[in-house]
Parts: structure tokens; C-alpha cells; sequence
């Protein structure tokens, strides 16, 4: 079983009934076959290949024809292919002294060419103590089922190589591996190695290299490696705080750059009473934007040792505590997680716990989801739901998602193998759908009608909040697209928050008036002045001739009629459009032109924007 010094764990195995957002399967339970030869007690997770097909370790079990210390075997590699066949492909301490290692803790890194290559926690070439127990090994086994030992550890004087690598590798792009010792190196606390592709063997860094051991020392976890060469890790220990109980520093996260030089990203325990946790067993892991996410065993609560946070790190160095675990009475929430995060397709995050579930003292573990952003956490899966923990318990592992969104790990015990509850299981979770923090925007009524510019009108906005989303929204002026020549919006109020429901705002849409020219006066139009003076006049120069009494009193009415003609003309030509056009300055001017508008209405939140629109009609 894994060998974890500070894992305390209060544990009842018994009947429970859990409350479970996912559906379990179980795909495989260890030590089914006599002896077992299939291995049990998995301390690692799975890792996938490209067909589909999964891969893991097991820390003890297997057939053993060499000298393994344990009665039940040393430990095997194993793999799970899509059709849920059962194989074991090696058996640890096959040879003598156990000079091919044993008891792995880790799991393995698959190539594209189907190669596997793994760590084993003792055995190899170099026995550093009493009890026999070899300083490790990095392995490969390849596609057809060649094992060799790449690197013994404790190769060199006084181990300043290392020795005891509890977690796995990390292959790059070239071929090379990465790594920690857990011991050993030039200052007892561990190194972080390079392993190319040649075969040889590079100290990067050695913990404790600092005074007080500020750099941190004893890394249980593997390295994260970026697009740009550069590794993340986590030390159990050390770091530039020390913990309030133990004074021994509460670890560290730090970073190896692809030039060798390691900086400590962020010292745990910064905190009064360790409030952003302490003791990091995992790694971390980055999303796309360069952020580091993770956990830690203890701390958080302020309280007694705690049972850990999941914490985000972000690009520019800002600490966030996305969750506290153990916040209520026996940690039905869960609580001291020993494996890393995995991110899914969908940007969420997954973890599992050593304790928590149903409240029986402290549970059998859990399996969680809780966002980037840190406002909601949800229980996916409480182990030890079925009669006898026949779904295991103790989840060590970290999880894999496959390409339907099903969820694949393992647990340490449980079970109903030969030796049942103590032997492990190879799980699927089939979760439901689970909805990011988001909300919805809606606008009632969906026509706005104002009837004259001038006037205003209303609509209620509606807020719906999914997936526990609780950010506060703004609205401001600029919120409304849209809208017509002399509109505008506002809102009452100019922000809201929805806490458990639906919340809303009143959107008001205010218009302008338009207003008219004032008419133009008589005989200042040139047209019209024409009309009015010249042409009667060009009638009253007509010479005179026979009949002249008659003419004289026909261009007399004529000179009345346009003169009228004339004045009625003058006082129309003020007239244009609502928005004012036409003419020489008369008419209407300014204003909000009559129509149909279409406005959309932009709710903005920290991390989310939504929109909704209507039609706003102006008569």
C-alpha cells in the first residue's frame, strides 16, 4: 500500500448510501486471480493511449519469481483494453534483488509508439539500507514487452543523484524524461532530474539548496511541463514559511525554465493559521492560458491541520483558494486529496479525496468538480456507496476523461476480491451533465412602444442564474445598442447580483421631442417673390389697346388672384421631414424619428457577457 509518513485517514468500511451525481462501474477488481497474480492495492491512475485502451501500475501483487520482500508481490503493470479485457503485462522484482525494481507508486507516460515508461519507489541495482531496499528505478516497456531499467537510483556517491522517485515521468517532445527523487541529492532533500533520450541522467536541481531549505524539499510530485520547455512542481516541505504546526515550511510550488533556472512560485502557508493550505502531495496542472491549478493535504480551514484547499495560480503570480475542504462537521465535502487536478474538455475540474462521503467518522473519499473561478463545487461520486465498498474506497489517483466524458481512476481498497476491501478497483464514472456558472438574459416585454418622441418607455430585465453562478452584473448607457437619433437608456439598478435566483433591473428608453421651424415671412422666398410682384407686373405693362376698360379690369383680378395665390404659397413652403431636412432651415428639426427599432441590451459580468434584445416602436 502506498507509504504516505503524514496520511492520517479514520476510515469506516461499511454499508452507506451516498448521494451520487455520477453513475459507478466498476471495470475491474484487483487480486480476482489466486495469489493475486493480477496485482492490487494501485496507488496511481490510468493513462490512455490513442486507441483507446488504458494503462497503470499496481504497488503490489503479481507473480514474483525473484527475492521480493513481500509475501504478495512486488507490483505489476497492467493494461485495460477498450473491451475491458484484463491483462498484465509485467511483474516487478522478476529478477534477482529485485534489480528491475518494485513496488511503483506512479503511472506511466505513453509515447506515440505505444511505449511505456514509468518509476518503481525502491528496488534497482543499489540497495541503500538494511532491509534491502533498492533506491529505484526508471523504466521502460515497450510496445512488444521488452522491460529494461533506464536509471537505478542511488547510482552515485552518497545518492546525490536521488533516490526514491514517487511519482512518474514527463516525456517532452524529443524523448526526454523528467522527474523527482523524493530523497537524496547533495542536500537529503530530493532532486528534480533530466533523463534524455541517450539515456543519460542530469541532476536539474537539488531541494534544500537554499538556506532553511527556503527553496523547499521532499517532492511527491511529478513535473507539468509548457509549450516552452519550462517544468512546475510541488515540495511537501520547506518554502519561506513555516508551518504553524510543525515548523518544518509548508512547501512550495516552483518552476524549473528550460534555461535550469528554479524559482519558487508561491510558499504555502503565507497565510495566518495556513488559511491557503499546506503540504501539496500533487502536482499542479496549467490550462491554456498559462494558469496552475492544485491542491494541498492539509490547511485551509484555519483549524487544527485542516483537510486542504484547491488552489489556482495564475500567469502573473496572484494565489486564489478556489475551495476549502472539510468546511462541515466529519468532511462530507471530502477532504486530504492526494492526487493532482485533471481538467476536462470543457475547461472544468475534477479531483478525488482520501476522505469524505457519507458521514461515517470520516468517509471512504470522494470524487469532486469545482470551477476555475472558485464559485461552485459539487460531489460527482462517494466511494464505498455499495454494500462492502464493493465500488472501493481510498481514491490515491488522479482521473482521465475519454472522449464521451466518462471519468476513469482507481481506488487503493475496496473491492470484492479475494481480499476484499483491500485490494482496489478500476472505476468509470459516467457523470451527468454538470452546468458551468452562467446566467441568461431576457427583456419583458419584448416590444418597447412609445407614442410620440418625448415620451419614454420601459421593459423589466430578468437575470437567471445556472450552475451556481453568483457574479455581480453592470449596466451602464452604453449597455444599449440601437437605438434611434436622440435616445438613450439607463437602468434601475445599475448593477445586480443573483444569489440563489432570478433578479432584475428596468431598462428605461427615453426619446427626444421634435420640435417645428417658425414660418418664413412673406416675400422673402425669391420664387415666391417673383410670383408675387413680377409677373402681375409684366400683365400691368401689356400695352392698351381697343377694349382697354375691359383688359384694364381683367389684369385687375388676375393681380388678385396671384397676389393670393402667392401668400398661400409663401406660407406652405415651410414644411420637411421630421428629422428636419429639406428647405432652407424650416420644418421640424431634432427629435427621435418615428420607426421600428431593433435594440439590443449587453448584460456584463467579470468573466461572461450575454445579450438579449427588442423591438422598440416610435409613433
Amino acid at each position: 500500500m502506498r507509504k504516505f509518513p503524514w496520511l492520517l485517514i479514520l476510515l469506516a468500511v461499511g454499508n452507506a448510501s451516498g448521494q451520487n451525481l455520477s453513475t459507478e462501474s466498476v471495470l475491474h477488481t484487483f487480486c480476482t486471480q489466486a495469489n493475486c497474480a493480477d496485482g492490487y492495492a494501485p496507488a496511481a491512475g490510468l493513462t490512455e493511449d490513442a486507441s483507446g485502451n488504458f494503462y497503470g501500475t499496481t504497488s503490489e501483487g503479481g507473480s514474483h519469481p525473484g527475492t521480493c520482500p513481500s509475501a504478495q508481490g512486488c507490483g505489476t503493470v497492467f493494461r485495460l483494453d477498450r473491451a475491458g479485457n484484463y491483462t498484465v503485462l509485467y511483474n516487478f522484482c522478476s529478477q534477482a534483488n529485485c534489480a528491475d525494481g518494485e513496488t511503483p507508486q506512479a503511472g506511466l507516460a505513453v509515447d506515440a509508439s505505444g511505449n511505456l515508461f514509468g518509476t518503481t519507489l525502491y528496488g534497482g541495482a543499489y540497495h541503500i539500507d538494511p532491509n534491502g531496499n533498492g533506491g529505484g528505478t526508471a523504466f521502460k516497456l515497450d510496445s512488444a514487452g521488452n522491460y529494461k531499467v533506464l536509471y537505478n537510483f542511488c547510482s552515485q556517491t552518497n545518492c546525490t543523484d536521488g533516490y526514491y522517485p514517487y511519482a512518474g515521468l514527463t516525456e517532452d517532445a524529443s524523448g526526454n524524461l523528467y522527474g523527482t527523487a523524493l530523497y537524496g541529492g547533495a542536500n537529503r532533500g530530493g532532486t528534480a532530474f533530466k533523463l534524455d533520450s541517450s539515456g543519460n541522467y542530469t541532476v536539474l536541481h537539488t531541494f534544500c539548496s537554499q538556506a532553511n531549505c527556503t527553496d523547499g524539499y521532499n517532492s511527491y510530485s511529478g513535473l507539468t511541463g509548457d509549450a516552452f520547455g519550462n517544468l512546475y512542481g510541488t515540495t511537501f516541505f520547506g518554502g519561506a514559511h513555516r508551518s504553524d504546526y510543525n515548523g518544518l515550511g509548508g512547501g512550495t510550488v516552483f518552476k524549473l525554465d528550460s534555461a535550469g533556472t528554479y524559482a519558487v512560485l508561491y510558499n504555502f502557508c503565507s497565510k495566518a493559521n495556513c488559511t491557503d493550505g499546506f503540504y501539496p502531495y500533487a502536482g499542479v496542472i496549467e490550462d491554456a492560458s498559462g494558469n496552475l491549478y492544485g491542491n494541498t493535504y492539509n490547511g485551509g480551514n484555519g483549524t487544527s491541520y485542516g483537510g486542504g484547499v484547491v488552489f489556482k495560480l495564475d500567469s502573473t503570480g496572484n494565489f486564489t483558494v478556489l475551495h476549502i475542504f472539510c468546511a462541515l462537521s466529519n468532511c462530507p465535502d471530502g477532504g486530504g486529496p492526494v492526487a493532482g487536478l485533471m481538467e476536462d474538455s470543457s475547461g472544468r475540474l475534477f479531483g478525488t479525496t482520501t476522505i469524505g462521503g457519507p458521514p461515517l467518522y470520516y468517509g471512504a473519499g470522494v470524487v469532486y468538480e469545482v470551477s476555475s473561478i472558485g464559485n461552485s463545487y459539487s460531489i460527482v461520486y462517494e466511494f464505498c456507496s455499495q454494500t462492502n465498498c464493493a465500488d472501493g474506497y481510498l481514491p490515491y489517483s488522479s482521473l482521465v476523461e475519454d472522449a464521451s466524458g466518462n471519468l476513469y481512476g482507481t481506488t487503493n481498497s475496496g473491492g470484492s476480491g479475494i481480499w476484499s476491501n483491500d485490494v482496489g478497483v478500476i472505476f468509470r464514472l459516467t457523470p451527468p451533465v454538470i452546468p458551468s456558472p452562467d446566467f441568461t438574459v431576457a427583456a419583458s416585454p419584448t416590444t418597447v412602444t412609445i407614442g410620440s418622441p418625448g415620451q419614454q418607455g420601459t421593459a423589466t430585465i430578468t437575470i437567471t442564474p445556472t450552475g451556481g453562478f453568483n457574479q455581480t452584473i453592470t449596466f451602464s448607457g452604453t449597455s444599449c445598442s440601437g437605438l434611434p437619433t436622440g435616445a438613450s437608456c439607463s437602468f434601475n439598478p445599475s448593477s445586480a447580483t443573483p444569489s440563489g435566483g432570478a433578479v432584475n433591473t428596468t431598462l428605461t428608453i427615453s426619446t427626444t421631442a421634435t420640435s417645428s421651424a417658425i414660418l418664413r415671412l412673406p416675400f422673402m422666398h425669391k420664387q415666391s417673390l417673383f410670383l408675387a410682384l413680377v409677373l402681375p407686373g409684366l400683365f400691368i405693362l401689356v400695352p392698351a389697346g381697343r377694349g382697354k376698360r375691359c383688359l384694364v379690369r381683367g389684369v385687375g383680378g388676375m393681380l388678385v388672384l396671384l397676389f393670393g395665390l402667392s401668400v398661400i404659397g409663401l406660407s406652405g413652403c415651410g414644411g420637411g421631414s421630421a428629422s428636419g431636412g429639406g428647405g432652407d432651415g424650416g420644418g421640424v428639426s431634432g427629435g427621435t424619428p418615428a420607426g421600428t427599432y431593433t435594440i439590443t441590451v449587453t448584460a456584463t459580468a467579470p468573466s461572461l457577457t450575454h445579450v438579449t434584445t427588442l423591438t422598440l416602436v416610435v409613433n
